[in-house]
């Protein structure tokens, strides 16, 4: 007889626990002085899906420079089985296995493990006898604690939220007793997870430099600050981040004037094309003598200057594989689509037809990430832009 097997699974609160964290010894800062770290904390309530979603705030960079991550999570899960015997000839006597595997995966995150737990042995009546079922649990099978270092940190750097997933599977074999028998599985789990960021100040603050802002004008960043001299020569340098870290000098400005006397000054940055959310602003200072101090950090968002050109409806949004366009007149020609990363890359292009009409639709073979990304649909004979955003799930 052919064996029925049903699987399903999903989350049951577990006690409250504690993890203890502690820095790293690659986390330091220069000089030696261990990096701060700030943690924040996601707990997925009972869920019945073998696939969850958590997230965390990313890290600004404007506060100082990340330096690692790491992420701690504690997953723990309870099965009920009710198993039947069907065969109608005879008492079976069985012995069962569930295998339960899960992964967490994220950006720089990846961490799997596999627990396997048996049952019996069991004699169970033949089909339709007063015992031929017998019912597994409720019980624990998963109880898994651990903690993994964060490998990549670009994609936590920012403004909004870094996604994570964990993924449930499994399956429930006899290991004696043939397949003649029906399993049913009801496995609840929960699960905790915890991100760290140890982080350091971006460099010694120039305590004369003040005023120092940075604001969208137009499609450039108007960057001005003041500072009040001590002495002499001093090189100022405007450099700019599109992650928080990596930073590049755009402009140079030898200092005016000594003896304590205020100066101000500023630079108007043209956003090259293909910027990303945020540009990160600083001013270097380095004196006559070597030393070198820094402003502090202003992000400036990008969302107003990307989306300052025309906008198209995406449906659905939050999308998986199939975006509709829903533009506010009827469009006729072939458009370029290009779905770009908040940090400029583009992730996706394809070229479509519309013909007379104000809608469209977008076939993403290869599903992009979990997260925010800029969708552009470009006329390719009038060169007009329209620009939504576009979350995937």
């Amino acid at each position: 007889m052919k064996t029925k097997l049903y699987l399903f699974t999903g989350m049951l609160v577990a006690a409250c626990f504690f993890f203890v964290q502690t820095g790293y010894s690659q986390c330091n800062c220069p000089g030696g002085d261990p990096a701060t770290p700030v943690a924040y904390q996601d707990s997925i309530p009972p869920t019945s899906s073998s696939s969850i979603s958590f997230k965390f705030p990313k890290f600004d960079p404007s506060i100082g420079t990340l330096t690692c991550a790491k992420l701690d999570y504690r997953v723990s899960s309870r099965s009920r089985i009710g198993v039947r015997n069907t065969d109608t000839t005879a008492r079976i006597r069985y012995r069962f296995r569930l295998t339960v595997a899960n992964t967490i995966s994220g950006a720089g995150v990846s961490a799997d493990e596999v627990f396997d737990t048996f049952f019996g042995p069991d004699s169970l009546g033949k089909y339709g006898s007063i015992d031929d079922s017998t019912t597994y649990g409720p019980i624990q099978v998963v109880n898994w604690v651990g903690s993994t270092n964060v490998g990549s940190l670009a994609s936590y750097l920012g403004t909004g939220d870094a996604f994570m997933s964990q993924n449930q599977s499994g399956g429930f074999i006899s290991t004696q007793g043939g397949l003649n028998y029906n399993a049913q599985i009801t496995t609840f789990t929960t699960g905790v997870y915890i991100l760290t960021y140890y982080w350091c100040p971006a460099g010694v603050l120039a305590r004369n430099i003040r005023d120092f802002n940075a604001k969208l004008k137009n499609d450039n960043v108007q960057i001005e600050w003041a500072s009040d001299n001590q002495v002499g020569n001093i090189l100022y340098e405007v450099q700019v981040s599109s992650d928080g870290q990596n930073y590049k000098t755009v402009y140079t400005q030898p200092s005016q004037a000594a003896g304590g006397n205020s100066n101000a000054y500023q630079f108007l940055y043209n956003i090259p094309s293909g910027a990303g959310e945020n540009l990160y602003v600083r001013i270097k200072q380095t004196e006559p003598n070597g030393k070198i101090t820094y402003s502090s950090i202003n992000r400036v968002s990008l969302d107003k200057l990307k989306l300052s050109g025309n906008t198209v409806g995406v449906f659905p949004n939050p999308a998986i594989n199939k975006v509709s366009l829903q533009f506010d007149a009827e469009m006729n020609g072939d458009f370029g689509i290009d779905i770009v990363s908040v940090t400029g890359q583009r992730m996706y292009t394809k070229d479509i037809k519309i013909v007379k009409s104000k809608t469209a639709s977008v076939d993403l073979n290869n599903p992009l990430r979990t997260g925010m990304y800029y969708l552009r649909a470009t006329d390719k004979r009038t060169g007009s832009v329209y620009v939504n955003k576009l979350f995937m799930k």
